[in-house]
């Protein structure tokens, strides 16, 4: 009886091209994130959180009080980086800028409301990242760097009651509620800490892992492509 000989699909031939190559592209210095385009198919994953396109939102980041006095200048920092990746990404969104943000939360230290914030920017909604920690040093290996966060995200909408039939009430008062809240976690990198010996700076490390932070929080709220996960380890100058 003759044997039969399988033939491959398309995208075996692809994985196992990529698989080849990938150790080569990696001892190169190419971005090991270019390698998932070649597995990439289908839609991009969209965001867990409630739509922004189209809504005046409110972006504050603040940090808890557990944070390290070291790590509380981060707030504002990936605040920024959100506010331009939604601008960005999030079709007809006005985002208020940091700054104008920042000015009224130290004008008003003691805020806890949401609501306050939403009506003194005329706002549709805000979201409020909250840092439980941020840290670029495993304290318990000295020498290392390695990034770790944990945010807690909550997002509350001003909006006029819904009836029954899922409509807007526009002739009733509009009401905040919360809508939205999940915790993320970063890691970098994910596979083991980097070495201070590597010739890597604090500074530049800090500086990546702070982008890397923001733009997995942005997730919750904009479509991300398969393999937008896997971690570019490359450093350069800036």
């Amino acid at each position: 009886m003759t044997p039969r000989i399988r033939v491959r699909t398309r995208r075996e031939m692809l994985g196992l091209m990529v698989l080849a190559s990938a150790g080569a592209l990696t001892l190169a210095g190419c971005d090991p994130r270019t390698l998932a385009y070649f597995l990439s198919d289908g839609p991009e994953i969209p965001g867990a959180g409630p739509e922004l396109t189209g809504k005046k939102v409110v972006v504050v980041t603040t940090c808890a009080p557990a944070v390290q006095a070291d790590s509380r200048a981060v707030d504002r920092e990936i605040n920024r980086e959100v506010i331009k990746i939604f601008r960005e990404k999030v079709k007809k969104i006005t985002v208020v800028d940091t700054d104008k943000v920042y000015t009224w939360v130290e004008a008003n230290p003691t805020w806890t409301d949401q609501v306050d914030i939403i009506k003194a920017f005329d706002a549709d909604m805000v979201v409020h990242f909250e840092i439980q920690s941020f840290q670029v040093e495993d304290y318990r290996s000295p020498g290392m760097l390695e990034g770790n966060s944990e945010v807690n995200i909550r997002v509350t909408e001003y909006d006029h009651p819904k009836t029954s039939k899922g409509k807007r009430n526009t002739s009733a008062p509009k009401e905040a509620n919360q809508i939205y809240e999940t915790d993320w976690k970063s890691l970098f990198p994910k596979n083991a800490p980097l070495s201070l010996d590597s010739g890597v700076s604090r500074s530049v490390f800090r500086a990546k892992f702070l982008r890397l932070v923001a733009s997995e929080l942005s997730w919750q709220f904009v479509g991300h492509n398969n393999g937008d996960d896997i971690q570019d380890t490359r450093f350069g100058s800036r």
